[in-house]
């Protein structure tokens, strides 16, 4: 409600241009794991975003940049959304019913296969039941491995919502806290959780959080320039720069940065701290941690049990081992260079 320009959302910043739409994003919370986002419009619709994330190691940095594109249908209703990179590929195909979305439906190949299916009921204009299928596997037939339904009932008041009834058959109400301009600044669940934001109006002075964006933004783009006019480069001819980063001891030729791996030669994946989770009350607590070759688990996160409503069994994916191959250096468990970056074999450079 009114001219929003900014949402401080926890550690998140959403900027917004006068049309409403979101232009930029980043966060801040987490030092060893930013990202900023662009968003890139075509006659007011969007057409793709592009995200660059920076993780560090030891005491490098490794930037990741992931695009998004979007596609829509004659009537304007968005109909796929895709991203591609080395390491795979997620595809959503969303499905309508008088303009409602009714199904989205996302298939995820990376190392290990995931298909999530979401569905959704109305009632006029509001959403009142949302289920969720899950389906996770990695070798062998996909109906060897369980998966996972979820049902969501939600109840609504002024458009906001009041109750939800999870997929474990428990309510939760919400209770929220507005400002001024009737938006709400404040959520509060009846399990204790609170969740706060900061709305900032067109007038307001935001000129910190665009410094912060455009710190974060130069020091992303070092390896990764990209434009942030907001409108596709294809619809102006602009094309987003090769990487140029070379080794200061080169001779001509000059040497290229590997693109995978940044330049270090480690392997992208495992050779950076991975967040290894523990069962409440075991020891050690949640800790950072590097196995070369290895990635944690992406089902049970390294604690060994299942989520959901399989949560007190072990982990299926893992064998609960809590970790599973490196998809980049050791896919099948006998890999050669384990830990190295498979494209430019460790060296750093492309050539």
């Amino acid at each position: 409600k009114g001219d929003v320009i900014l949402i401080k959302d926890g550690g998140e910043y959403i900027f917004f241009n006068e049309k409403g739409n979101i232009i930029n994003k980043y966060n801040d919370y987490n030092p060893e794991n930013l990202y900023i986002i662009n968003y890139f419009y075509i006659d007011n619709r969007l057409s793709k975003t592009i995200s660059l994330r920076k993780m560090s190691w030891l005491r490098k940095w490794i930037t990741e940049k992931e695009q998004y594109n979007f596609n829509y249908d004659n009537n304007g209703q968005l109909i796929n959304r895709n991203m591609e990179d080395e390491s795979g590929v997620v595809n959503s195909y969303l499905f309508y019913d008088n303009g409602k979305l009714i199904k989205d439906s996302t298939y995820t190949d990376y190392k290990f296969k995931h298909l999530l299916v979401e569905s959704f009921v109305y009632d006029g204009e509001l959403l009142i039941t949302r289920n969720r299928y899950d389906k996770m596997w990695s070798r062998g037939n996909v109906n060897d491995e369980p998966d996972f339904t979820r049902k969501y009932i939600y109840f609504y008041e002024n458009g906001l919502i009041k109750k939800e009834i999870n997929d474990e058959g428990k309510d939760l109400s919400y209770e929220y806290e507005n400002d001024l301009k009737g938006n709400w600044i404040k959520q509060k669940k009846s399990n204790g959780e609170v969740w706060k934001r900061e709305i900032f109006y067109k007038g307001d002075d935001i000129s910190l959080y665009e410094n912060k964006f455009e710190q974060l933004k130069k020091e992303l783009s070092s390896s990764n320039s990209e434009t942030n006019n907001n409108q596709d480069p294809a619809s102006n001819n602009e094309v987003a720069p090769e990487e140029n980063n070379v080794s200061e001891q080169s001779s001509t030729p000059q040497k290229q940065v590997c693109y995978d791996c940044k330049g270090t030669g480690k392997c992208p994946k495992c050779s950076v701290p991975q967040r290894v989770r523990y069962k409440q009350g075991e020891t050690p607590n949640d800790h950072n941690e590097i196995r070369l070759g290895m990635i944690v688990c992406p089902q049970c996160g390294g604690n060994l049990m299942n989520w959901g409503s399989d949560k007190n069994k072990s982990c299926y994916l893992c064998k609960a081992t809590g970790w599973q191959n490196c998809p980049k250096c050791n896919s099948n468990g006998n890999g050669q260079h384990i830990g190295q970056c498979q494209t430019c074999k460790g060296t750093g450079y492309r050539n």
